[in-house]
């Protein structure tokens, strides 16, 4: 279940919160990176105490197995409910901050290296996106552990067979009930049915040259990364630090004058019959869209295509990373008005490619967990289908190892 959150500013600092009943449920609104021991002090004086969505530690210990599993099922329990931070380092009664204390004994590389080993192996299915942020403060040091909102059911805690389902509530940590459990795995269809949905709602803008950037005549790649939490109710970026920056424009584009409309920002590279060549769009709600036209000779470029979805899922993670939006991230590629295509593959086959029969390829989705992974190797699979719509075996811009390796076929 999706819950929409109301946001307060308290003492000049930056919070997610959430209402309930007359307290004020908040974790720091900051980039885990932007964090500084000021952050943390000024949750004493806010008052912001513990509950859905952040949890205090005075002591990092986790000698024992029991104190291993309450670790675990923390962060399950974040993970299970709306995401948010677990901060160890911070005196508390009752759950209301008192100050910052710092932890003793604590080897950042050390410590942090066996809480994630602990995360990847006993929480099922793995968390992903687990951030780990050491904060110098007077004396010493603190920690925190961010954990972002699950999108894949729910997570059990397989520690020491504990084999149960936590979650959050306004007084912390919680078991998960038999309904909550099936709703989690509920949300996760609905989830993938939105954005099944409002992948083709955009092609079918882009097929009626309903878009603010001219029309797009002829054969065309579209490239689509929608983030998880953009599809939250009430999910908004600001594009204005990307368009400041002027890093996530079409390849070899030689204008950035954005084009804003009611569904985003629009950069777009024009032709000489003033025609739509290609766009990449930031939208309301964090979702990235990439737009290149081919040419009209029936003529797919080859290794051209794929070089151009790895330079643009590249740019297109980087603006993400920028706009503040977090993995997990669903990469869609579709090939529209293709019918009758096929790749240039000059006389390297004794049977070539043939031509494309359908008119569009709306090829499947792939998830990817974080912003680190090779794009070549994450789009390795996009490459495949088309080759294989084309009746080849697979990419042959990849060896037989599964190496990236490009090379010019015409």
């Amino acid at each position: 279940m999706f819950r929409e959150g109301k946001f307060f500013l308290v003492a000049q600092l930056p919070l997610r919160g959430y209402e309930c009943g007359a307290e004020r449920l908040m974790s720091i609104e900051k980039r885990l990176t932007e964090i500084a021991e000021q952050d943390l002090l000024a949750l004493v004086p806010a008052g912001i105490r513990e509950g859905k969505t952040i949890e205090y530690k005075e002591k990092l210990v986790i000698g024992t197995d029991e104190q291993k599993r309450k670790f675990v099922a923390s962060v399950a329990s974040l993970a299970n409910a709306s995401g948010g931070d677990l901060i160890f380092g911070i005196k508390a009664d009752k759950g209301v901050p008192l100050g910052v204390e710092p932890l003793p004994d604590f080897e950042p590389d050390r410590d942090i290296r066996i809480l994630r080993d602990i995360v990847r192996a006993h929480i099922d299915p793995p968390v992903y996106g687990v951030e780990f942020k050491e904060i110098p403060v007077q004396g010493g040091m603190a920690l925190i552990v961010r954990v972002p909102r699950t999108w894949d059911g729910a997570h059990m805690v397989t520690y020491n067979n504990d084999n149960r389902f936590y979650t959050r509530d306004a007084n912390g940590r919680v078991l998960m009930n038999v309904p909550e459990i099936r709703s989690s795995f509920t949300t996760r269809e609905v989830l993938a049915e939105r954005i099944r949905r409002f992948r083709l709602e955009r092609l079918g803008l882009i097929r009626s040259n309903e878009l603010p950037v001219g029309a797009q005549d002829g054969a065309k790649l579209v490239l689509h990364l929608f983030p998880l939490q953009s599809f939250e109710p009430g999910s908004h970026v600001d594009p204005a630090p990307v368009l400041k920056a002027g890093d996530f424009t079409p390849i070899q584009c030689h204008s950035h004058s954005p084009v804003h409309d009611l569904d985003g920002v629009y950069i777009a590279e024009k032709d000489e019959d003033g025609l739509c060549r290609a766009y990449t769009a930031i939208l309301r709600n964090g979702c990235l869209e990439v737009l290149q036209r081919f040419g009209r000779d029936q003529w797919i470029p080859n290794p051209g295509l794929e070089v151009l979805m790895v330079e643009y899922l590249s740019k297109s993670t980087n603006c993400l990373r920028t706009l503040g939006v977090s993995p997990p991230v669903v990469i869609m590629v579709s090939l529209l008005d293709v019918e009758g295509y096929t790749l240039c593959c000059g006389m390297r086959f004794m049977v070539g490619p043939r031509r494309i029969r359908q008119k569009a390829l709306i090829l499947h989705d792939v998830l990817i967990q974080d912003f680190d992974t090779q794009p070549e190797q994450t789009l390795r699979s996009l490459g495949d289908a088309i080759w294989q719509s084309c009746g080849m075996m697979r990419s042959f811009n990849f060896d037989e190892a599964g190496k990236w390796m490009p090379q010019k076929w015409g």
